[in-house]
């Protein structure tokens, strides 16, 4: 049968006709393109007619031969169809002579036997298999294809999501718990308007509830909760940590309302989507109220349940939450005053939450539980826009209170200096609040506010949602709004006002500073708040800052665009440079590794390589001009620095110095007992090694970009020259110094000669050896390496290490050779092609 498919959709036989006559039409159109250009230019001959009637017949064989292949389609499906005929007829007699041999139990299966349901089906198949057309095989394939997608969701459902993720989720195991001194939070939820919904149409409201009983499930088990009971659409939760239950609602409430909820629920009135005036969707789908409320220890009373063994939950705690929750509107979560309390400093883990307070109330009516009552909602989201009536069922006792007036905090504070415009300062204490600062006393006539918070992680957040909620203020008409100047800092109440000012005065409009303290605090905290982009400004020197002072730039990764804008700290000195001051990658950069050959522990080994890193930061802060020697990229392990330098001259100069250094300095003798560390001279006794041989790889290039390290805040460098340089490194001896002086990224100096390159450098002072060409490990082509001795030290060659020995230009390179004659051959094909196919032009017809 396939056979006879293949045969069939090769080539129809009316398109192989009509594609031999358009073959012939063209054909035609060439030859008398041919006669034409013959009659105007004079220079062509006319093709030869025993030409042009092979070509004919070989089009007209062609052509027959597809329409024979069709035709012997057709007939292999018109046989198979026939034989299952045949099949079927064979049935029928073979069932009419046991009707008519055969006994009374015979004849009763006789009518089913030819036509059970499974025989039905595989004549069905069969005659559609043997009839079926092109684009029912096309729908076949699809409806195929749809089921493997089908079946792999359901796989992902089951296993991925269902099994692997729910792995390391536990529910809360409350049986366990002793009631005397344990705490639960309990969450208790019910669908507004249920009973009117399930009178309007019953089964849309089946199909919502089921949606919301997976949708609370979802959000319970993802929050390590457990469902204690279910009444209809209710459901009641505990939790053993009140943050999870506030996430808990969270997480439920924004995905009721994200659910993609089908034509008839929405059809239902109490299920209706709501949009606000600004056209923001604010209900959609069940509208579910929660409530939550902590109970202390000896608050609930818990059993087990003599039939199902579940624990069965009462006391005053869990009518509370009761109650509680009947108080609300659809689409509402109301919280006790225990949990209020509770959550106060914790609103980070539960993503600062909008907590509002909304009175004092007896809960059930007159003589019930009193509490003060408070509305929580997600905050940034459109559950904000959402407002709800007065509370029901339930009698106030006092009015609401303004929230979101912390405590003044006390010890080490992290203090956030602002300087914005005047008709910002409320903006600045309402966003202030909202991450739990207290504002200390500030000058607004000067547009100054000084906050305190209590950890750097809320300070920081504090200051990324200033500069983005000031960018939703129109500028003009009189409003001088715009971008504001942080500073923070950590520090304890009384030191903290002088280094804060100064930092603040430093600080550019739209620029957020943080002193040293306040980055090291953050560091750890760096995802928490959105892992803003870190750029280290160096070290600074300023009356009020102290001789040396290290600041760091934060920025969210949406406004990476203004650290185009700001330049160097303006009214300090800066002592060391900062990403800022580093080798712009366009103009191209020299990179120095260096690394450590012994193995280094505490001790006396430590101190020895102290003494370089010491030595090595001190020649990098050096001035040449208005520049900085050199800038320190990264230390990865003591000594192991990757350094950028803006000439090829510095570098040079840098690794001079430092071998020098080490190399003359007066190491003790605890130093030099050391392995890798002792003195080794040569044959004429002039010093080798002394001391810590630190390995250097140097190269030129220009890197693709630099970028600040997400960690650091250091310049980072990427691109292939990088590579190169480290790997140089790694093919240095002990003590060693190699340059790359060429490297296959070096297209511009690729026409200079190593020697002539070793003379140039030679006439600045630099003794250059030439090792010659040299394959580097994961680099592709090979290194022109020269080995550079300190000025003092020219005796001291130590020559092409065991990583290079097999790798030099004397050596057979097989890969590059297979590379360079593969690519040799390629190159042949292409120009045999070329002049065969200008010969077919030469001889075609229409020459």
């Amino acid at each position: 049968m396939e056979v006879a498919k293949s045969m069939r959709g090769a080539v129809h036989p009316s398109s192989s006709v009509r594609s031999g006559a358009a073959a012939a039409e063209s054909w035609r159109g060439i030859k008398n393109q041919g006669n034409e250009v013959n009659v105007v230019g004079g220079n062509l001959k006319e093709p030869r007619l025993s030409r042009l009637l092979l070509a004919v017949l070989i089009k007209w064989v062609r052509v027959l031969l597809s329409v024979l292949w069709v035709l012997v389609g057709y007939l292999f499906e018109g046989l198979a169809v026939t034989l299952t005929v045949l099949v079927a007829m064979l049935d029928v007699s073979i069932a009419g002579a046991m009707a008519c041999c055969g006994g009374k139990s015979a004849r009763s299966q006789v009518l089913d036997f030819p036509f059970t349901a499974a025989y039905a089906n595989w004549l069905q198949n069969t005659l559609a298999i043997a009839f079926e057309t092109v684009e029912g095989r096309s729908r076949r394939t699809k409806a195929l294809s749809a089921e493997k997608v089908e079946r792999r969701r359901l796989y992902e459902e089951i296993v991925t999501k269902g099994l692997l993720r729910g792995a390391a989720a536990h529910s809360l195991d409350v049986a366990s718990l002793d009631p005397a001194t344990s705490q639960l939070a309990f969450v208790f939820t019910d669908i507004e308007g249920s009973t009117q919904a399930q009178l309007l149409d019953p089964h849309g409201y089946q199909e919502a509830v089921l949606k919301h009983d997976e949708v609370i499930r979802d959000a319970l088990y993802s929050n390590a909760g457990t469902e204690l009971d279910t009444e209809g659409d209710a459901f009641r939760i505990a939790f053993g940590d009140v943050i999870q239950a506030v996430r808990f609602a969270m997480d439920a409430q924004r995905s009721l309302l994200q659910v993609s909820w089908s034509k008839r629920v929405r059809k239902i009135r109490p299920f209706r989507r709501q949009k606000d005036p600004s056209g923001v969707v604010i209900f959609a789908g069940p509208r579910v109220r929660m409530g939550i409320h902590l109970a202390k220890p000896g608050e609930f009373d818990m059993k087990q349940h003599r039939v199902f063994m579940t624990p069965v939950v009462t006391g005053e705690g869990w009518r509370l939450a009761h109650l509680l929750s009947e108080c609300g509107a659809g689409g509402q979560v109301l919280a006790s005053d225990a949990v209020c309390t509770a959550i106060q400093g914790r609103l980070a883990e539960c993503s600062f939450p909008v907590v509002r307070h909304l009175g004092a109330f007896a809960l059930g009516g007159e003589g019930g539980p009193a509490t003060d009552v408070y509305e929580v909602t997600e905050g940034e989201s459109a559950l904000l826009r959402r407002k709800h009536g007065e509370l029901r069922r339930c009698e106030r006792l006092a009015g609401p209170s303004v929230l979101g007036v912390p405590r003044p905090p006390e010890g080490e504070v992290a203090f956030v200096a602002v300087r914005a415009a005047v008709g910002d300062a409320d903006t600045v204490v309402g966003v202030a609040r909202c991450w739990q600062g207290f504002c200390l006393e500030g000058d607004r006539k000067l547009g100054r506010e000084v906050v305190a918070f209590k950890g750097i992680g809320d300070a920081v957040r504090f200051a990324i949602a200033l500069q983005a909620t000031l960018l939703l203020t129109d500028p003009g008409q009189g409003n001088e709004a715009g971008p504001a100047a942080v500073a923070i800092h950590v520090s304890n109440l009384s030191g903290s006002r002088a280094v804060l000012d100064c930092l603040l005065g430093v600080t550019q409009a739209g620029q957020t500073l943080l002193s040293q303290p306040a980055f090291l605090g953050l560091r750890p905290l760096l995802a928490s708040v959105g892992h803003p982009i870190v750029i280290d400004m160096g070290v600074h020197s300023h009356p009020n800052l102290g001789e040396r002072h290290q600041v760091f730039e934060i920025a969210p990764r949406a406004l990476k665009g203004r650290g185009m804008v700001f330049g160097d700290l303006p009214g300090t000195e800066c002592l060391s440079p900062g990403a800022r001051q580093s080798p712009p990658a366009p103009t191209g950069v020299a990179f120095v590794f260096t690394e450590v050959a012994a193995a280094v522990s505490d001790g006396a080994a430590a101190a020895a390589v102290a003494v370089f890193v010491d030595h090595t930061r001190k020649v990098l802060v050096q001035k040449t001009g208005s520049s900085f020697f050199g800038y320190e990229c990264q230390e990865v392990g003591a000594g192991n620095f990757m350094l950028a330098f803006s000439t090829m001259d510095l570098a040079l100069s840098y690794c001079s110095q430092v071998q020098e250094y080490l190399l003359a300095y007066p190491w003790p003798a605890e130093v030099l007992s050391l392995k890798g560390f002792e003195e080794v001279v040569d044959g004429e006794g002039r010093v080798v090694h002394r001391g810590p041989r630190v390995m250097m790889g140097v190269g030129y290039g220009v890197p693709f970009y630099s970028m600040p390290h997400p960690n650091t805040g250091r310049a980072d460098y990427f691109g292939p020259i990088v590579n190169i340089v480290a790997r140089v490194k790694s093919a240095c001896q002990a003590g060693q110094v190699l340059v790359a002086l060429k490297t296959p990224e070096d297209r511009g100096l690729k026409r200079r000669r190593t020697k002539d390159m070793i003379q140039a450098y030679g006439s600045k002072g630099f003794a250059l050896t030439s090792l010659g060409k040299h394959s580097l490990r994961g680099i592709a082509g090979k290194v022109a390496l020269a080995e550079l001795c300190p000025p003092s030290f020219g005796h001291r060659k130590l020559g092409l290490g065991e990583s290079l020995g097999a790798g030099g230009h004397h050596a057979v390179d097989i890969a590059g050779v297979a590379e360079k004659v593969g690519r040799k051959t390629l190159v042949a094909k292409s120009r045999v092609e070329g002049i065969l196919q200008h010969a077919e032009e030469v001889l075609s017809p229409g020459r």
